[in-house]
């Protein structure tokens, strides 16, 4: 059975080349974001296209529905349920994950755009090797065991972070707004995901992702605010809102460095020539490269 997860939204991609020995294995992490008064909710979700996919849920939960938009044709037929906690796909083993060639130069560094902060970390959200990140910190935190790692859609605008001590040039492009992940070890007939308590271990609940035919398993694991869900169950690009000209969501990804650690890099937006209006903004919220 083919299986594919999409990673998108307010990621740490951390460790994935298991070169740093003191960090985590390689691992995903979404920043805990509640609403503030100048940013919705960052919802942690995992979202799956209905006419192809069934979900079994092991209680009482299910899933949402993602609202139809004119905009967005296919949306409407895609659900999305809440993710939270620890989570492990049944049947991976394995140390690490291969990462392909051109993913380092797709997914925004933190060690280029934060060079000061380098080998300096939140253990709270991004943690030691063989330990969890803290649940008032992490929203979900995903051990990567197997498969390949590559990265999928770019950015529509160019990002550039400000420029550091030693650059001689600002850090910035097109950045990757998804990771690809394929190829990782499953069930037979099926993609189960375990979710447990990050504090405690317990099994919260499973959910059981099944083909309907032969089409596969193709399912989006993020970090979003609610308005952004249509976007990405449809596979659009998203339109630029000319308003937007910094991605102040990062102050969340910053979260990875020790708490009040100076200069946490803000990117600014180029703005093209002639930029089209209209829609929800083209904002960087990640995922990032932990390095």
């Amino acid at each position: 059975m083919n299986a594919e997860i999409i990673f998108t939204g307010m990621l740490l991609m951390v460790n994935v080349h298991d070169a740093d020995p003191t960090l985590t294995e390689p691992a995903v992490v979404a920043v805990k974001a509640e609403a503030t008064p100048h940013m919705m909710r960052h919802v942690p979700f995992i979202a799956f296209n209905r006419t192809t996919t069934k979900l079994t849920v092991s209680d009482n939960h299910s899933a949402r529905a993602v609202p139809k938009k004119t905009m967005y044709p296919g949306a409407e037929n895609w659900s999305v349920f809440e993710l939270q906690g620890e989570l492990e796909i049944v049947g991976s083993t394995g140390t690490k994950p291969t990462v392909a060639p051109d993913y380092d130069d797709a997914i925004a560094s933190r060690d280029k755009y934060w060079p000061e902060a380098k080998g300096k970390w939140n253990y709270n959200l991004v943690p030691k090797r063989g330990e969890k990140p803290k649940k008032t910190e992490a929203a979900f935190f995903m051990r990567l065991r197997s498969g390949t790692l590559s990265p999928g859609e770019p950015l529509v605008n160019e990002w550039v972070f400000p420029l550091r001590k030693g650059q001689t040039k600002p850090y910035g492009g097109k950045f990757a707004r998804e990771v690809k992940y394929i190829g990782f070890q499953h069930e037979p007939n099926a993609i189960t995901i375990v979710m447990k308590d990050l504090a405690t271990g317990a099994v919260i609940r499973k959910l059981i992702f099944e083909p309907k035919g032969n089409s596969g398993v193709v399912l989006y694991v993020g970090n979003n605010v609610d308005a952004d869900l249509p976007i990405i169950a449809s596979g659009r690009i998203p339109l630029a809102d000319t308003k937007v000209t910094q991605a102040t969501h990062f102050s969340f990804l910053n979260k990875s460095a020790p708490p009040n650690f100076p200069n946490p890099p803000i990117p600014k937006r180029i703005i093209p020539p002639n930029p089209k209006g209209g829609g929800i903004s083209d904002g960087f919220c990640g995922p990032t490269g932990q390095p």
